[in-house]
């Protein structure tokens, strides 16, 4: 698997974007809760040129809220988030980059719903071994969220290490 950060890149998005979306089976979609901007450009600018330049109909894909530490500055409610999601057929999660709340969850439920379509298309076409047989298992253990599912890293979402930064990833 690759993960691409399109962060910071925007001014290039004509042309690296197909390059970006060509082939994914995944994209998380990155807001700020604290900025009411950066929301209204998942609309405005990445849902289309997603939309634009993402090979597959089958594209999971996520919404993450960061900054959930910074409750007491939220410019985007999280219903207005869950409204999104419901239009665009995503899943939504809140993390804290600073603290590293929900981090690796936001890999780990990304990695399983892209397992769990992977799944539903391979059965779709005659199945997988061992799974279509009672107690088969299969790859992965089972599906994300679901016992035996996947684990990136070792475990729980730990903070992240403190720096002399105010954010732990030196923004």
């Amino acid at each position: 698997a690759q993960i691409w950060d399109t962060a910071g890149q925007e001014r290039f998005a004509r042309v690296l974007l197909p390059t970006y979306f060509r082939k994914a089976k995944g994209v998380i979609l990155v807001y700020d809760i604290t900025n009411a901007k950066s929301f209204e450009s998942l609309s405005e600018r990445w849902m289309a040129q997603l939309n634009d330049h993402a090979s597959s109909d089958d594209l999971a894909k996520l919404l993450v809220g960061n900054k959930s530490d910074l409750e007491a500055s939220r410019e985007v409610p999280r219903e207005k988030a869950e409204q999104f999601c419901i239009e665009h057929g995503m899943e939504m999660l809140e993390t804290s980059a600073k603290s590293g709340n929900n981090v690796l969850k936001a890999f780990e439920k990304l990695i399983g719903i892209v397992h769990e379509r992977a799944l539903a298309q391979q059965k779709s076409r005659g199945g997988i071994k061992g799974l279509n047989q009672p107690g088969g298992g299969g790859a992965g253990g089972g599906s994300a969220g679901q016992a035996g599912g996947f684990k990136l890293g070792g475990g729980n979402d730990a903070p992240a290490p403190s720096s002399s930064s105010t954010d732990a990833c030196g923004c």
